[in-house]
């Protein structure tokens, strides 16, 4: 007969099995934990390895790094006229057709599209729109009578886009200053890439290699600008860039990266060695000059050091990933001379400003300018809200340079005599011009040329035509401090329109690559014999004749 267990034996044995319990738990959660800790430790080397690595990459990109818009010389022909038929030498990838009076050369091998550009006899390079070039040659020219063709200089501006963030079609806009739908950013980079002939080069790249040294830009440059560096740049926005042989700079706010939707460390990676660049817009954002926002983030004032560690920190903590930091964006575009001189004490060479003063006569920053603070406050074009039509306005290259943007006054003989005055009829070549109402009043405008030849200098101005006979006997020109013999001086190139005669004044200036000045004179007798200055083009002409050399390059 089974003897029962008593209540005494019952309870040691529920005490043995909770002992076992609870050692078996505790060992299970000791593995647990290890296989955990073990796990974080692996991942934790894997990400420090991956740090490492992409430092390493961005350490032998920097030193290897080349210009995006490098070209491999193809081929050369000639193109030449038979019959006053221009053929080229051979006929496989290219055809040459006549089409508003020009020579037009189109790229018929659809799997170069647009990556190709050709330099005309060594005279002048050119670059396809829609996959077409147009020269500056007539078709037809009259040999016997020694017909010529002219070239001309482009302006020194640049236009700078500036964007946020791209969001899916499917999304409703709710920020219309900083988001744009991606098929509308596209069908924008598709415009000014095939239709303005936009040529895309980072910030840093132009300042290094042409602004800084006073060089003339490439033809037909622009750059585009993203702030905050949000996700959506890299997963929206990037492939479009590739698709197009777009590259940008991107305005990092430090201490965001890599939270919520802001960018991960790799795809950071990415985008810098895909040749775009990764600039500073402080550690954390907003205002430097109204840091309110500083006190609510860390209950207390901030000073003038905090603000200097925004600038400065966030530049060095961007360098220890092995970026090359060169230039800063001012946050909400705001600063004053002490933000300016914090930008420049912490070895910035360069800051884009959101705007200019009289912004609505022309959205392009200047590429040169007696302004010596100019490169602290160069602007962009805010294209979210503007139409196709409004970038030719906003961004067309047209040759004109305005006597009234970025002039510097040499003599005024009284402190109203010179002024800027609206013209009659505004149009996008011409919207002021300047006064000059006494004699000796003095401005002048800085260019820059970008090869050795003889130049044309077209000078467009007015003056009241009763004021005397000789329309051009109080204006005078100077090119670099020298007075030249005016080209032509006749009074017929001068029009009658309301109470004032325009005319066109005109230099033959042999002038090098580089800056130059020309300055503008009220030389009049009289006490009050007003000359109004609009603006000037700059041209070669050059000689026609019965073949050219093409030199072929491909991206």
């Amino acid at each position: 007969m089974d003897k029962k267990l008593n209540k005494i034996e019952v309870f040691g044995f529920i005490i043995v099995i909770l002992i076992f319990s609870i050692i078996l738990y505790k060992y299970i959660i000791e593995n647990i934990n290890l296989i955990k800790n073990e796990t974080k430790q692996t991942d934790l080397t894997k990400s420090v390895e991956n740090i490492k690595k992409g430092i390493e990459l961005n350490k032998e990109y920097n030193i290897n790094k080349k210009n995006p818009e490098f070209v491999n010389f193809t081929f050369s022909w000639v193109i030449y006229n038979l019959s006053w038929t221009w053929l080229l030498s051979w006929l496989k990838d290219f055809e040459v057709f006549n089409y508003d009076w020009y020579i037009w050369i189109k790229n018929i091998n659809n799997k170069n599209k647009n990556n190709w550009s050709l330099n005309f006899d060594w005279i002048e390079n050119y670059y396809p729109i829609n996959n077409v070039i147009k020269l500056d040659v007539l078709y037809n020219y009259n040999e016997v009578n020694n017909g010529s063709f002219k070239i001309y200089e482009q302006e020194d501006y640049l236009p700078i886009y500036w964007y946020h963030n791209i969001i899916e079609d499917y999304k409703n806009i709710v920020y219309e200053s900083l988001e744009i739908k991606k098929s509308v950013f596209e069908q924008q980079i598709n415009y000014f890439t095939n239709n303005l002939w936009c040529r895309w080069f980072t910030i840093w790249y132009l300042l290094e290699e042409y602004i800084l040294k006073n060089k003339k830009i490439p033809k037909k440059a622009c750059s585009i600008n993203f702030d905050d560096w949000r996700k959506n740049n890299f997963t929206l926005a990037f492939p479009i860039f590739k698709k197009y042989w777009v590259v940008g700079t991107f305005y990092i706010i430090v201490d965001m990266l890599w939270k919520g939707d802001y960018m991960l460390r790799d795809e950071v990676n990415d985008l810098y060695r895909s040749w775009n660049e990764i600039w500073s817009h402080t550690l954390f954002w907003w205002s430097l000059t109204n840091p309110t926002w500083f006190t609510l983030k860390t209950k207390r004032i901030a000073s003038k050091d905090d603000i200097y560690e925004q600038v400065k920190k966030s530049k060095d903590k961007l360098e220890e990933w092995w970026y090359i930091i060169k230039t800063f964006a001012y946050p909400l575009g705001q600063w004053d001379k002490n933000i300016v001189d914090m930008v420049k004490r912490s070895w910035y060479l360069w800051a884009r400003d959101i705007s200019k003063y009289d912004i609505w006569k022309e959205k392009r920053t200047e590429t040169i300018s007696y302004n010596n603070d100019m490169i602290w406050h160069m602007h962009y074009i805010k294209p979210e809200k503007l139409s196709l039509d409004e970038f030719n306005k906003y961004t067309w290259y047209n040759t004109w340079w305005q006597f009234e943007d970025w002039y510097k006054i040499i003599n005024s003989s009284a402190t109203w005599s010179i002024r800027e005055l609206t013209s009659y009829k505004s149009t996008e070549n011409s919207y002021w011009v300047i006064s000059l109402w006494l004699n000796n009043d003095e401005i002048s405008n800085k260019f820059i040329i970008s090869k050795t030849w003889s130049y044309i200098i077209n000078i467009y101005w007015s003056t009241w035509y009763n004021e005397q006979f000789d329309m051009f006997k109080n204006i005078e020109a100077k090119v670099d401090w020298n007075l030249y013999e005016k080209h032509r001086n006749q009074d017929w190139w001068c029009v009658r329109s309301s109470e004032r005669f325009f005319c066109n004044y005109q230099l033959i200036v042999d002038m090098n690559p580089w800056v130059h000045a020309l300055n503008i004179r009220n030389k009049s007798e009289k006490e009050r014999s007003t000359i109004y200055v609009d603006k000037f083009n700059i041209y070669r002409t050059i000689k026609n004749k019965g073949n050219y050399v093409l030199h072929f390059y491909n991206k």
